[in-house]
């Protein structure tokens, strides 16, 4: 993590999107990096349309836009390469995080989860990552760089 928090420092990256399944705990980094880089973040969750089952089709974009356009910047949620592409916003640094349990809670057949396993296939975010960071069960943070 420390590394990933000097790399990002030395970056002077304005916009830090965060990408993953849904549970592989992007929201949580998104806080600490906030605190250890004094950065506000935002995440996309709070933008979505309520009783929504889908994601990307489903954001407030309008006020997102305008939330983003603030910087610097920490950016979390899942399909973040379309959502942002939406808004016409390139990451300076992305960061994907691959967990054990990812999208274990979620029905297979959920709205959410094949939208999300479609774009993951689609969009490939792992392969276009700055930062892999991948929690193996016992919960610790190991760092992957591109």
């Amino acid at each position: 993590m420390c590394e990933v928090v000097r790399q990002l420092v030395a970056s002077n990256a304005s916009l830090i999107a965060l990408d993953g399944l849904p549970g592989a705990g992007k929201s949580r980094l998104a806080v600490k990096l906030s605190a250890l880089l004094s950065v506000r973040s935002v995440h996309l969750d709070d933008y979505l349309v309520r009783n929504s089952l889908g994601f990307i089709d489903h954001l407030n974009y309008r006020e997102l836009r305008r939330a983003l356009s603030l910087r610097p910047v920490i950016v979390e949620g899942v399909c973040m390469l379309d959502v942002l592409d939406r808004v016409g916003l390139r990451p300076d640094q992305l960061v994907y995080l691959k967990g054990p349990q990812s999208a274990r809670h979620l029905d297979a057949s959920h709205p959410l989860v094949v939208e999300v396993r479609a774009y993951i296939e689609r969009a490939r975010p792992i392969d276009r990552a700055t930062f892999v960071l991948v929690r193996p069960e016992s919960g610790r943070e190991l760092l992957g760089r591109r």
